[in-house]
């Protein structure tokens, strides 16, 4: 397990992130399900997690309406890793409790909506 030290402001802006986020099959995966579905999406304060990848958040900052983070990328079947900049933020409806998550370049990744 990676250890991060995170400051009272990241701590506050992590907040945001309180929970599990995810697709249907994100969701069903950080229940203790299985990872079998190539749609999977799964955000958490401490990761993103797709089929093929897992991104561990090293560092935040928050920015005007949304979070940017920096995170180390393995992939599957690869002996790569690689450094990431992502951004996170709220779904485009107002009043959705959903995170996007993009890219430096503003390619999105996926659409989370909470676990429950």
């Amino acid at each position: 397990m990676l250890f991060v030290a995170v400051t009272p402001t990241q701590a506050q802006d992590l907040a945001w992130l309180d929970g599990a986020y995810g697709n249907a099959a994100g969701c069903e995966f950080h229940k203790g399900g299985t990872r079998n579905d190539e749609s999977m999406f799964l955000l958490t304060r401490s990761k993103i997690e797709t089929y093929a990848m897992l991104c561990e958040i090293l560092d935040i900052r928050k920015g005007a309406g949304a979070i940017l983070a920096t995170a180390l990328c393995g992939h599957e079947g690869d002996d790569l890793i690689t450094a990431e900049l992502v951004i996170i933020r709220n779904a485009a409806e107002p009043g959705q409790d959903r995170r996007r998550v993009s890219d430096a370049m503003g390619n999105e990744w996926g659409e989370a909506e909470p676990c429950r």
